[in-house]
């Protein structure tokens, strides 16, 4: 029997598992494409009903959001607890996160986190 079907049938067969392959990597990258654009649709949905629940107010009665930005992992720590037993805590965090602004997610997330994280806590969390 010759090489030469033998080796036309391998590289048909790779051929033919490379572009199954491909077809499965760009059905993932879609799948991908859809959860971020789902993910990007819901972050501004949160943001505009924070805005719509906004106080004329910008002194916050639970919230003091002069503890920001935590320094400190202990700082968030005791912070994440505290909002996890005090609903209304809670709710006048996400206020003002809501209230930060931005022309566009990405705005939106980084000056989020420049408000919440000092600089070098946020390096540990990167």
């Amino acid at each position: 029997m010759s090489q030469a079907p033998i080796c036309s049938h391998l590289i048909w067969e790779e051929l033919t598992s490379l572009r199954k392959e491909v077809k499965d990597l760009k059905e993932q990258n879609c799948q991908s494409s859809k959860m971020m654009v789902k993910m990007t649709e819901e972050i501004l949905a949160v943001k505009l009903e924070a805005r719509k629940h906004r106080q004329d107010s910008t002194s916050f009665e639970v919230f003091d959001s002069k503890q920001l930005p935590f320094s400190t992992k202990e700082a968030l720590e005791e912070f994440e607890n505290t909002i996890e037993e005090n609903e209304e805590k809670l709710h006048k965090f996400k206020e003002f996160i809501g209230k930060i602004g931005g022309d566009g997610v990405a705005q939106f997330l980084r000056a989020a986190i420049r408000k919440v994280f000092a600089d070098d806590l946020a390096v540990t969390y990167s």
